[in-house]
């Protein structure tokens, strides 16, 4: 079945079968295995038009394929040759081998592509060949469980359904993003429930938040807050997750199956913004250069607009540089922990990270060695430092600090 933006439903004499993703030009197979009849059965493909904005368009096509319950193999003598043949009523089947059938060896492959002539398949091996004994095995469905995730489903202000790719699989240009922000007033709910197998099977579940890409590593939280990661729902309490600024944070759940001994998983991942709202965060301040008296100037206070505030002088190339927030403080005794980020100016080089084995992060302070950064003129790196401080109860606040430098005379190329 081909389809844009819809959701379909299979049914076999009355009897449900399949539900579909939600997805984008998803491509889907149906096997029905269950439910058929002898004689005449009926099939039924209801399909729902998701996208209030475009007209519902789908291609079903629709094959039989019968299949008995067993599929006889034959041989015979040909010209001092053991012929082995098959019908190709279903090309899933194929040939293996064992030397005994005591069970003390398993049944190996037949790796030689066979013949196919009329409607079957053949082999030929040399009668000269140990004995030995061959059948034909049709692997089981190994269709891993199908994944569907919404979040905040009991919230009609911030439901939003993730759309996953067709087969529930993302790589990490395709990982999907919410379209709207949570907020961290509010508990915020990520619910697998309606996930299923079509081979039956009892599902599990595996949830996990990691950092942003450019942020603690990409490293998983495990702060407090979330509660439900074994669950088919996660659940966020208010105000858990810090604020990064254009940063998203990423949501990776493994479901697993059973079904018939035969666990299968899949994963599916997705990014979300989210918007902490601190009744009162740290004081965050920040110094450069402390230990030199000629140089050393202090971060202005307010320093939280989008471009941040500007040094005063610019930083010479040729000297080491350290920016220190370690007297920052919390004056409800919260832990502080910090994040730092440098960026390129916003009109330059499209205004993204910069990163050099010269910067070296050392909790509150980073320090900077010399030509660590190209020398671009009059323009002016911008400073992103999150200071994170996690209260005596558990709770998490979170305040973003922005500041601009000039990086003078640099020797290091762009």
């Amino acid at each position: 079945m081909a389809a844009d933006d819809v959701i379909y439903s299979v049914r076999v004499n009355g009897q449900h079968q399949f539900n579909s993703l939600t997805g984008f030009g998803a491509v889907d197979t149906v096997v029905v295995e269950e439910g058929l009849l002898a004689g005449p059965n009926t099939l039924e493909i209801i399909v729902y038009n998701t996208n209030v904005y475009t007209g519902l368009w789908c291609e079903i096509i629709a094959t039989h394929t019968p299949v008995g319950a067993t599929e006889s193999l034959s041989a015979t003598l040909v010209e001092d040759m053991l012929k082995v043949s098959w019908p190709v009523r279903d090309p899933a089947f194929s040939l293996t081998y064992n030397s005994t059938l005591d069970g003390a060896l398993p049944w190996s492959p037949v790796t030689a592509q066979p013949d196919l002539i009329g409607s079957e398949f053949s082999l030929k091996f040399p009668t000269e060949l140990e004995k030995g004994f061959y059948r034909l095995v049709k692997p089981e469905i190994t269709k891993p469980p199908v994944t569907r995730i919404t979040v905040d489903p009991t919230g009609p202000a911030s439901s939003q359904p993730v759309y996953l790719a067709s087969n529930g699989e993302n790589s990490s240009a395709q990982i999907p993003q919410l379209g709207t922000s949570l907020g961290g007033a509010l508990i915020h709910r990520f619910d697998a429930g309606d996930s299923f197998d079509p081979r039956k099977g009892n599902l599990s579940y595996n949830w996990k938040i990691f950092y942003p890409p450019n942020i603690n590593g990409s490293a998983e939280y495990t702060g407090p807050g979330l509660s439900g990661n074994l669950t088919s729902a996660l659940q966020i309490a208010a105000n858990t997750l810090p604020t990064f600024g254009g940063n998203a944070w990423r949501a990776r759940l493994t479901v697993t199956s059973d079904a018939g001994g035969l666990p299968l998983s899949r994963v599916a991942e997705f990014n979300f913004q989210y918007t902490s709202t601190p009744s009162s965060p740290p004081v965050v301040t920040v110094v450069v250069d402390l230990a030199s008296s000629e140089s050393s100037q202090e971060v202005g206070t307010g320093c939280t607009s989008v471009d941040g505030c500007n040094l005063t002088n610019a930083l010479p190339a040729i000297d080491t540089h350290v920016f220190d927030a370690s007297a920052s403080i919390d004056p409800r005794g919260g832990t502080l922990s910090y994040y730092w980020e440098f960026r390129y100016p916003s009109n330059f080089n499209g205004g993204i990270p910069y990163t050099h084995s010269g910067i070296v992060i050392n909790g509150p302070v980073a320090t900077i060695s010399p030509n660590s950064f190209p020398d671009i003129g009059s323009l002016n790196y911008r400073v992103r430092l999150t200071v994170i401080s996690t209260l005596p109860d558990g709770s998490i606040q979170s305040k973003e600090f922005r500041f601009r430098f000039n990086y003078a005379d640099s020797e290091l190329p762009f």
